[in-house]
């Protein structure tokens, strides 16, 4: 935190080249992978202007539009029901 406030303070970067998350999230041994192959989390290849340009609220929606078919139509449900 501190080095980005410098980089923003000598004109090097702007605030909004920076997008923070808050959370934790941690694994044991293998159970991301099966999660994933549990079809808990979808996986997707994304660019990192996407992950790093628009808006943070409608990022999980605009991805699943762009993965297409069965996903699209998840963008669209109300996320209580997700």
């Amino acid at each position: 935190m501190d080095e980005a406030g410098a980089l923003v303070r000598e004109g090097v970067l702007k605030p909004q080249d920076f997008r923070f998350f808050v959370g934790y999230a941690g694994w044991q041994l293998d159970q991301l992978r099966e999660e994933i192959e549990s079809d808990y989390w979808y996986v997707a290849a994304c660019s990192s202007n996407l992950i790093c340009g628009g808006s943070s609220e409608s990022l999980w929606e605009e991805i699943l539009q762009l993965m297409g078919g069965h996903y699209s139509e998840l963008s669209r449900k109300p996320k209580q029901d997700m």
